[in-house]
């Protein structure tokens, strides 16, 4: 009995262990085959975010505006693409190399390659039947949590996501830099330094490098010469000499208002000086010269309408030299409060000329003869006294001065009346410039 129940015993076990070695390797086919769609989709997913990473390469290299090499860049992701399609479908490893894998792969220790190999080579045995029957359980747990799984590779797929925004992005910043380049401009090139024998530029206005302003420049010079041998026509000179030659002309217009206080031999004098001053422009200025000797000649018989004509003269150099006359006024304006004193002397007779001034000023003497002060046809009748600024008292009588020898060197006057009642209105135009010069000496 016994040696029939081992022989039934082990062809019982034998017969179970044969039919639970094919069952073994369709568990482990059909777990490699779950797992093999998985596994290839899943490839070819990361082989086409792999492909478009060298695409990302070129448009970096383009943002920083250099060409990429774009034929190699594509090649190489079209071998990665290939790669990965050829690696995901061409792998079809034996069972014994897939038993171990999935068991490195699932951390089985050598469960499901021991199993294999028992079924396939080993003895019939208890022990032999319990590990394959131990393996079959583990696979069907396996395949039963793998179809659990979602089919698609959701991290690989958020990966190709992800990398194609990539591009797009690079894609759109990188196509503002295929906009033209702006090119260096080449800058003009500089101007030689000046020579040393080439005349340096001044400092006067432009006006005063042409023809006419130089010729008016001297027609206001000669001018300022004939009308500074005249008291009564001194204010004109200076202002002509401080380039005011609208102030000349309106203090001539003014003198010609009072042209009949003008002595006769002041008029003369002023004639001779003012042909003078035309013979000196005939050469340059023929018309110009012919208008002053009609002016000159014009004072003799009528010297309201001479000084008028004189002034349309002197207002035709500020035409010309309009600029440069306001510059020479900006420049010399500090000065014009000692002359524009004199010239309401000359000019209208309302002012002494002996009265307070802003600055010093020192006028040109008189060209022409010193003539003695007329007397006075009351000259015992009532008197006042003057100080000057230097000290000396003088008794102004009606119609002249006189010193009365009580000087004081501290600079005080007599405090007695005098007989006689100033009015320096009395003395004529073209003496005036002998009491202006006495309360106006130099300094």
């Amino acid at each position: 009995m016994e040696r029939l129940a081992t022989p039934r015993t082990t062809t019982g076990g034998a017969a179970v262990f044969m039919m639970t070695t094919p069952t073994l390797q369709n568990e482990l086919k059909g777990l490699a085959r779950d797992l093999r769609w998985r596994r290839r989709l899943r490839l070819l997913v990361r082989s086409m975010w792999l492909a478009l990473l060298w695409l990302g390469v070129g448009l970096v290299v383009q943002m920083l505006h250099r060409q990429p090499p774009w034929l190699p860049l594509e090649v190489a992701a079209g071998v990665t693409l290939l790669a990965g399609l050829v690696w995901s479908f061409a792998s079809n490893p034996k069972l014994p190399d897939l038993a171990r894998t999935y068991d490195r792969h699932f951390d089985l220790q050598e469960q499901l390659a021991s199993a294999l190999e028992t079924a396939t080579h080993a003895p019939s045995s208890t022990i032999a039947e319990r590990l394959v029957e131990q393996a079959m359980i583990t696979i069907r747990q396996y395949r039963s949590m793998i179809r659990s799984l979602p089919r698609l590779p959701w991290r690989e797929v958020e990966t190709l996501v992800a990398v194609m925004l990539m591009i797009v992005a690079l894609a759109l910043v990188g196509g503002n830099n295929r906009l033209p380049v702006p090119q260096p401009l080449d800058l003009p090139s500089l101007a030689p330094p000046p020579s040393p024998d080439q005349p340096q530029p001044t400092d006067q206005p432009a006006a005063h490098d042409s023809p006419s302003a130089a010729n008016n420049q001297a027609a206001a010079n000669a001018l300022a010469q004939a009308l500074a041998g005249t008291g009564a026509t001194r204010p004109a000179a200076d202002a002509l000499q401080r380039g005011d030659s609208a102030g000349a002309a309106q203090s001539l217009r003014d003198q010609a208002g009072q042209a009949d206080q003008l002595g006769q031999a002041a008029r003369n004098t002023l004639s001779k000086d003012l042909q003078s001053a035309a013979d000196q422009l005939q050469q340059n200025q023929g018309q110009r010269a012919g208008d002053i000797n009609r002016s000159a000649q014009e004072l003799a018989n009528n010297p309201q309408q001479g000084l008028q004509d004189l002034a349309q003269v002197v207002d035709g150099l500020g035409k010309g030299n309009a600029g440069a006359g306001a510059q020479a006024a900006a420049t010399t304006g500090a000065g014009q409060g000692g002359g524009g004193a004199g010239g309401s002397l000359g000019g209208n007779g309302k002012r002494l000329g002996g009265e307070a001034r802003t600055g010093p000023s020192n006028p040109p003497q008189a060209a022409g003869n010193t003539l003695p002060l007329p007397t006075s046809p009351a000259a015992n009748g009532p008197a006042t006294s003057a100080t000057g600024p230097k000290g000396p008292t003088v008794q102004l009588q009606a119609g002249g001065t006189s010193s009365s020898g009580r000087a004081s060197a501290g600079g005080g006057g007599s405090n007695d009346p005098l007989p006689g009642e100033a009015d320096p209105l009395r003395i004529p135009p073209e003496d005036r410039d002998a009491v202006e010069n006495y309360f106006s000496p130099a300094p």
